[in-house]
């Protein structure tokens, strides 16, 4: 005898899965306030609320996706909903989410319809109810797209006097796979027994779960959803324990490889490198990642980047264009102090640059603006002394008279 309940999975969620909770009150006030009321007055069977494809009904569609058969059957699932809706909802967000759910019903009722009237006609007549198919859309977008996330399964199996129970974690696209099999095996028993007999067995709609979970992967990697999801989670860390880290690298490793220009990508590498203990290589992708986000025009997340660059090696200084474009880039935010001080290090790591005089003249700006005069005018003067005949020498004599004054 064996027994198992699947109750957790382990990918940590950012935002309260606010449709899921939703669809879950749902299909649990249907259960409660008709279909018990209906079954305690004497109703048998659940066809008042359920898809019959030999009379096909849009109405009926739907209302058959939040009916159930019984407690067990709204307990199972509710329980899978549960465990990978709010994983899906929570990437996907409300909208895309409702859309795979949805879709999943659309495919689960097309091939379920299809596989009847194709080898078992009479199973047409077989009343559905469940949230079944809707379901299986959820569970194959997340073979593929949360294939690694664990599930935590409680199991019970025994022989005899012997029993043995415990708690397993096992990847989604095992647990999921085993499922679907599970699934296949059924829809072909059935249908050979429904074809041999000309009668519809009934119970289980394998071919529903088969088509939901079908529409499911298909609706997966025509929006791309495996690399944006996996992108994803790669910058952000979410899913990968510290056991998994070399993972991780090698895996922003071979983003950046296919997309050179990705500075969320060079950034995200610059952080595990430095986590790896390999500054060098740390210090040059942080640089990459600083000038990908000025090109990007997002001079904040660039300064952010070239933080961490200074924190890594205070003497450490970008090639002398990006370092002035950094500063530019500061000062257009409104971020005058870091714009200085990365002007400052141009000045000192690369005197001689054709960068340095235009760097001189923003500096004294820069200086004058934040109200430290006496910088301004070292500055200026600065600019005389190493460019007399600089095309900015007249308003820099002007400007050390005004500041002097």
């Amino acid at each position: 005898m064996f027994f198992f309940l699947p109750y957790a999975t382990e990918r940590p969620r950012r935002r309260t899965p606010f449709v899921t909770y939703a669809l879950v009150a749902a299909n649990v006030a249907v259960f409660v306030l008709l279909e018990l009321p209906y079954w305690a007055q004497g109703g048998e069977g659940v066809r008042p609320f359920a898809f019959v494809p030999g009379h096909p009904s849009l109405e009926a569609l739907v209302r058959s996706m939040f009916s159930h058969g019984g407690l067990w059957h709204l307990g199972g699932n509710m329980l899978f909903l549960w465990l990978f809706g709010s994983v899906a909802e929570d990437v996907l967000g409300p909208l895309l989410f409702l859309a795979f759910y949805f879709g999943g019903q659309l495919g689960a009722t097309f091939l379920d319809v299809a596989i009847a009237k194709a080898f078992a006609p009479a199973a047409l007549m077989v009343p559905r109810v469940g949230a079944s198919g809707a379901i299986a859309g959820i569970l194959g977008l997340a073979a593929v797209c949360f294939s690694r996330v664990r599930v935590k399964v409680a199991y019970l199996f025994g022989f005899f006097l012997m029993w043995r129970g415990g708690v397993a974690r096992v990847q989604a696209w095992f647990f999921l796979g085993a499922w679907i099999a599970l699934q296949l095996a059924g829809g072909l028993h059935s249908t050979w027994a429904e074809a041999n007999t000309a009668q519809p067995v009934g119970g289980v709609a394998y071919w529903a779960h088969i088509g939901g979970f079908a529409a499911g992967i298909i609706g997966a990697y025509v929006l791309a959803l495996p690399a944006r999801i996996r992108r994803r989670d790669l910058l952000s860390g979410m899913g990968y324990g510290a056991e998994e880290g070399s993972e991780r690298y090698a895996g922003l490793t071979e983003v950046v490889r296919q997309s050179p220009h990705d500075a969320e990508a060079w950034l995200a590498l610059a952080r595990s490198k430095e986590a790896f203990g390999i500054p060098e290589q740390a210090l040059e992708a942080y640089a990459r990642a600083v000038r990908l986000f000025l090109e990007q025009r997002e001079p904040e997340r660039a300064a952010r980047a070239y933080q961490a660059i200074l924190r890594l090696d205070p003497a450490f200084a970008l090639p002398p264009a990006t370092q002035f474009d950094l500063a530019v880039g500061l000062g257009r935010a409104g971020e005058y102090q870091q714009a200085l001080a990365a002007l400052q290090r141009l000045l000192d790591a690369y005197p001689s640059s054709p960068e340095a005089e235009v760097a001189l003249v923003r500096a004294g700006e820069l200086a004058e603006k934040i109200g430290e005069r006496a910088a301004a005018l070292r500055y200026v003067e600065e600019l005389l002394r190493r460019y007399p005949n600089s095309v900015w020498a007249d308003h820099a004599r002007w400007k050390i008279q005004a500041l002097r004054g």
